[in-house]
């Protein structure tokens, strides 16, 4: 079972613990740094950092299969029977929602916050979102979450087509989809 610390306010992403892919299918193996935190008043915060110089990206301000992409996908209703709540980035922020696999043009992040850079690892670009307990109440029924609680989910690095395709999970996977739901696994909220 995977953590996510519980915060009273929005943490320090930097001493976050870090959820590392080591789940590869194909020859690829690309590396994601996951960290994810619940904030009580906010919702869950999720950053995704990919290790790769040059991301393909189709075109500013959209949204295609061709990105490199990083995606979770989370069943946030704590009883592991409800809709699965997926999101697609690329490093320009743009994204896709999707609930239960169908695309939901309704459903938009207020602010996608996108950052790039180098470090001893290699080059690498990130994104920060949060998915809130707003746009978690329209989906499931109004809930709050506690230290204890357990959501299904996992992490993704994903390109779905093109000569680089590759995909990379965080927990084991059954199938190399965002949207199988037999990919899901245990994340339980914990004090820090």
């Amino acid at each position: 079972m995977l953590n996510i610390p519980y915060y009273e306010r929005e943490p320090i992403f930097d001493i976050l613990p870090v959820h590392k892919t080591r789940f590869f299918y194909g020859g690829r193996k690309q590396l994601l740094y996951a960290r994810t935190a619940f904030v009580r008043d906010d919702g869950f915060y999720f950053d995704l950092q990919k290790f790769e110089r040059d991301p393909v990206l189709s075109a500013p301000g959209s949204f295609s299969d061709t990105d490199s992409a990083v995606a979770v996908s989370f069943d946030f209703s704590k009883t592991g029977t409800g809709p699965v709540f997926t999101a697609l980035l690329n490093r320009a922020g743009s994204h896709a929602v999707y609930i239960d696999s169908k695309e939901q043009s309704g459903y938009r992040f207020e602010e996608v916050y996108a950052y790039r850079g180098e470090d001893e690892q290699g080059w690498y670009w990130g994104v920060r979102i949060l998915i809130s307990l707003c746009m978690l109440s329209s989906i499931y029924p109004p809930t709050a979450f506690s230290p204890g609680d357990v959501v299904r989910g996992n992490a993704y690095a994903v390109m779905k087509e093109g000569p680089d395709a590759h995909f990379s999970a965080v927990s084991p996977f059954s199938e190399p989809s965002v949207f199988h739901i037999d990919n899901l696994h245990d994340f339980q909220i914990n004090n820090r």
